[in-house]
């Protein structure tokens, strides 16, 4: 095989076809099995295997990943990372700078934090309500307030060589959050270099690419966008262990408390899709800042002495509209509320119907789970069903145009959109260079709304309009909770087959216990997410086949039994491992606990938490495994995860010396 290749003529589809054809080709020579190779690549083996194995549509592996494997196969880097290049495209260019004297950061760039631009960090700007003459900075003075103080004193340590530390601020939509962290960047660390990727796989090339120094500083403003998608767990993964093993660094991000802090956070999901980040979010390595999104009467009159010292009439202003509001003064900088009032008020008023329409649609789309950007035709089928015939335009790109104007803030007749010519109700987002635009709503008025509207069923035409062009596999099985949790069981279903098709962990249990004997009276659904459940995550396959079992649906459970799901069970986690182990016994599959046995778990397991590892170790004792239990045993101990064992309690204890005591009694003690 000819180990160069022109890239230049090959399009991404058919450079990721020759990237995994050679890696695969390399591994059936060396008659490994997925976990020898995930193994010896420091990889895990859900990584590994849709590298190796004959899926189709498999995303483009890490750049980290083609490494690892070429290094354990031993194979020529190079050709390998050249097709990886094609295959990923070119990275995102950098973005037009927002104001003429600061440059913008991309994941690609790297600058000094004093010379980055707010407006590409987000922050929100602040502009009065009507043009005013007084040549106000993009900035408002800042008044510190206690979060201030808690955030320098989470990074301080950190900017000083100490542990690294990812501060994550978290509270409601226009609350400050981005602001100050930007101060204290600013304040404390002006001249660390900044960097500021887009995604999730923006993350995963910082970190292969080993950018992220000790004197680095990494900004994940509103970092969903990093901690939910196809790249999500392994970028949470690859920050948390450079976090812990590197000292000096700062990462830095905010987040919505609700949903995202308390989504992302929460254990006991089925299949736990978000494991690998509720490990770093709660890990020692992360400190979280809560910003309240009231001011207190005390920082009101602070906050008018700050606007009288400088003059600002738009802090004035502000202090003014959310003294009447309870205190939310922040929020009426950018106009936050002011937007707000302008949905509320309808169409034909300062949106136009299709334009209210489409907000309407991404705003809703957002509420019932889809947390991915959104493309354009998912918001233009869903708003087109909510306009009159008469509202309707006749020109083919009316979506696009409409969207256009939402997101720059002017239509094409040169009449404006947004609120104060600064903030839009919608935001575009790009992936890379080349890829389609998507969508997300104006974050203040998706939280706003998602209260109003909590009670909303949701429109029919958006419903079919997210089974149709929703592919995220997360957002898939969020929305098809939201659809089952409002009795829409119909469309419950067929979302959660698609989301089943998508490998999503927890999908297949869900639907098999929306099921009932009524709705599957032939045991054709069940036996259906048996055959085409993914067995990638133990955890999922025992909670299937636990739910399977309950139901008595027994056709399924030979179905699932004969794919033989333990040959595909990624041995990473222990406590998943252990606990689809059990449910194997318990249903009497004691074949396929020797299978999964076979792959040898106490090899592979992930070492991090020290509870799970202990977990494995008691149901490998149980099942006579005392070769596994000590390399497991072993492994623990030199990675310090756990602690070695007492010595066995003596009847009268041991001397000083350590050896076995004679035997004594308290009045022999003469105490």
């Amino acid at each position: 095989m000819d180990p160069h290749v022109d890239t230049d003529h090959l399009t991404p589809r058919a450079a990721l076809a020759e990237l995994r054809r050679r890696i695969r080709a390399a591994f059936q020579q060396r008659n490994w099995s997925q976990d020898t190779l995930a193994s010896k690549a420091s990889l895990s083996r859900s990584v590994v295997n849709p590298v190796v194995s004959g899926t189709h549509n498999a995303a483009v592996p890490s750049e980290r990943t083609v490494t690892r494997l070429a290094a354990a196969l031993g194979l020529d880097a190079g050709p390998l990372s050249e097709l990886h290049a094609a295959a990923a495209g070119p990275p995102p260019g950098p973005v037009k700078a927002a104001s003429p004297h600061r440059p913008t950061t991309g994941w690609g760039e790297a600058v000094p934090v004093e010379a980055a631009d707010p407006a590409r960090l987000q922050v929100h700007p602040a502009v009065l309500p009507a043009p005013d003459p007084g040549g106000y900075t993009f900035l408002t003075p800042y008044l510190p307030r206690p979060h201030d103080q808690e955030i320098r004193d989470r990074i301080t340590p950190a900017l000083q060589g100490g542990t690294s530390v990812l501060v994550i601020v978290t509270g409601g939509s226009s609350t400050g959050k981005t602001r100050a962290l930007y101060q204290a960047l600013n304040d404390l660390a002006p001249h660390r270099t900044l960097l500021c990727p887009d995604t999730g796989e923006d993350l995963l090339h910082l970190l292969d690419g080993g950018r992220i120094q000790d004197q680095a500083v990494l900004w994940l403003n509103e970092a969903q966008r990093f901690f939910y998608g196809p790249h999500a767990n392994e970028a949470a993964a690859a920050l948390h262990r450079l976090l812990a093993q590197q000292t000096g660094t700062v990462a830095v991000g905010t987040l919505w408390t609700d949903p995202y802090w308390q989504d992302l956070t929460r254990s006991g999901t089925p299949g736990d899709p978000h494991a690998h980040i509720r490990d770093l979010l709660t890990g020692a390595v992360t400190a979280r800042v809560t910003v309240p999104d009231r001011l207190s009467p005390d920082e009101q009159r602070q906050w008018r002495e700050l606007a009288a010292t400088h003059g600002d009439r738009r802090l004035s202003q502000a202090l003014d509209a959310g003294s009447a509001d309870r205190g939310r003064i922040v929020q009426h900088l950018s106009g936050g509320p002011e937007l707000l009032r302008a949905y509320l008020d309808g169409p034909g008023h300062h949106f136009t119907a299709a334009e209210h329409a489409l907000i309407t649609a991404a705003v809703d789309a957002r509420r019932l789970g889809h947390r991915a950007p959104l493309p354009g035709p998912l918001l233009a089928q869903a708003a087109d069903a909510q306009l009159d015939p008469r509202e309707r335009a006749t020109g083919n790109h009316w979506d696009r145009e409409a969207l256009e104007g939402l997101c720059t803030g002017r239509r094409p007749d040169g009449t404006h959109t947004d609120i104060r010519r600064a903030l839009t109700a919608v935001h575009t987002h790009v992936p890379r260079t080349g890829a389609e635009v998507v969508y997300e709503p104006a974050d203040y008025l998706e939280q706003q709304l998602r209260r109003r509207r909590a009670d909303q069923l949701g429109d029919p035409a958006l419903w079919q309009a997210l089974l149709e062009h929703t592919t995220d596999p997360h957002s898939l099985h969020t929305l098809a909770d939201a659809a089952q949790r409002r009795g829409l069981l119909q469309h419950a279903v067929r979302i959660y087959q698609r989301a089943i098709r998508a490998r999503h962990p927890a999908a297949a249990t869900d639907l098999a216990n929306l099921l009932s004997t009524a709705t599957d009276p032939h045991q054709n659904g069940t036996r259906w997410i048996a055959e085409h459940a993914d067995f990638t995550d133990p955890l999922g396959v025992a909670a299937l086949l636990e739910a399977l079992r309950e139901a008595g649906q027994e056709k399924a459970v030979q179905v699932l039994l004969a794919r033989d799901p333990t040959e595909h069970a990624d041995l990473t986690h222990p406590w998943r491992v252990s606990f689809l182990l059990r449910v194997l016994r318990e249903v009497g599959q004691e074949e396929a606990v020797q299978v999964l046995l076979a792959r040898d778990p106490a090899a592979h397991t992930d070492l991090t938490h020290p509870r799970d590892v202990a977990d494995l170790l008691r149901v490998l004792r149980e099942a006579g495994q005392e070769e596994a239990v000590q390399v497991l045993e072993h492994r623990a101990l030199n990675a310090g995860g756990l602690h070695p064992p007492p010595p066995p309690l003596l009847p009268y204890g041991r001397d000083l010396d350590g050896t076995p005591a004679r035997a004594w009694t308290w009045d022999g003690l003469g105490l």
